[in-house]
């Protein structure tokens, strides 16, 4: 049986639909899309959406035990939920 690991599948997955997917918005909202401050707006949603929160996550686990790591990581679906229901 062959083993495929999850992170390369999400890899794979977020090349696949950063290249399929743009497209398809940009033709529904014409040159909108790339208007500068546009582009800029994206750039710091993904900063500050996946870039800055991993670095964190990486720099924490060389700092700490990893079984404390490994419940703090547990934490955050808990902390998340409550500032999801509050936000909309």
């Amino acid at each position: 049986m062959l083993a495929v690991e999850p992170d390369l599948i999400a890899d794979h997955s977020m090349i696949l639909s950063a290249t399929l997917l743009p497209p398809f918005g940009v033709a529904d909202s014409g040159t909108a899309l790339i208007q500068p401050w546009v582009v800029l707006a994206g750039l710091g949603v993904a900063l500050l959406s996946s870039v800055i929160p991993c670095s964190l996550d990486l720099e924490a686990l060389r700092k700490i035990p990893p079984h404390v790591f490994g419940i703090l990581m547990s934490l955050e679906p808990a902390n998340a939920a409550p500032a999801q229901t509050s936000t909309g």
